[in-house]
C-alpha cells in the first residue's frame, strides 16, 4: 500500500499503466485515499488537549469537558471515512461527466484524489500542533494540491480512457477551480483556521 501511495503520487504514469494489469479493486483505492486522513486523525487524537484548547469559548461554554472530549473523539472516528468518501465523489462526478463511462472509473477517480487527501493530512496535522498556516502558504498549498490532482486525472485517463482525456481534464479542472473559488470566497475575513484541505 505504501509503495502504491508513493507511486501514484510521484510516478502516476507508471502507476496507472501497472494498475491496468491488476484486478479491479475500488476498496484498495479507497483505503489509499483514507490512509492520510486516518494518520491526521491519529495525530489529532494524540494531541487532543492541544486541539481542544483551540475550540471557541462560546461553543465550549455550554458543554461539559467530558461531553466536549467525547464529541471530539466521535468526530475523529467519523471524519476520516466521510472526508474520503466526499473526496472520492467530488473526483468521480466531474471525471464521469467529462470522460463518460469507462472501465474502472470509480477506482481511477479515487487514486486521483490522493493529493487532496495529503492536503487534508496537512490541515489535520496543523490543527493538532496549533499552527495555522499564513494565508499565502494556505493558498499555495491549495493551488498545489489542485494542480497535482489535475495531473493525476490526466495520467489516469491517459491510461484507462485515452480518447476522453481532454474532456475529462477540462471538466475536472473547471470543477476544481469552482470548488476552490467557492471555498475561499465563503471564508470569513480574518478567521484563523487551517486552509488548503478542500477535497476536490
Amino acid at each position: 500500500m505504501i509503495r502504491d501511495l508513493g507511486s501514484a503520487l510521484f510516478a502516476p504514469r507508471r502507476f496507472f499503466s501497472e494498475l491496468r494489469g491488476r484486478a479491479p479493486s475500488l476498496g484498495r483505492a479507497f483505503l489509499a485515499l483514507l490512509a492520510p486522513l486516518l494518520l491526521g486523525a491519529l495525530l489529532q487524537g494524540v494531541r487532543a488537549d492541544a486541539v481542544l484548547s483551540q475550540v471557541p469559548t462560546e461553543f465550549a461554554r455550554g458543554l461539559s469537558p467530558h461531553a466536549l472530549r467525547s464529541a471530539f473523539y466521535v468526530g475523529l472516528v467519523l471524519t476520516g471515512p466521510l472526508t474520503a468518501a466526499f473526496a472520492w465523489l467530488a473526483g468521480w462526478a466531474p471525471i464521469r461527466l467529462g470522460a463518460g463511462r469507462f472501465e474502472r472509473v470509480g477506482e481511477v477517480s479515487a487514486w486521483t484524489q490522493l493529493p487532496a487527501a495529503a492536503a487534508g493530512l496537512f490541515n489535520l496535522a496543523a490543527s493538532a500542533f496549533g499552527v495555522a498556516p499564513p494565508p499565502p502558504l494556505a493558498l499555495a498549498i491549495q493551488i498545489g494540491a489542485t494542480l497535482w490532482c489535475v495531473w493525476l486525472v490526466y495520467e489516469g485517463l491517459r491510461a484507462f480512457s485515452p480518447g476522453t482525456v481532454r474532456g475529462g481534464v477540462i471538466a475536472y479542472a473547471l470543477f476544481a477551480v469552482g470548488s476552490f473559488a467557492l471555498g475561499f470566497g465563503l471564508g470569513v475575513p480574518g478567521a484563523s483556521r487551517p486552509s488548503g484541505g478542500l477535497m476536490f
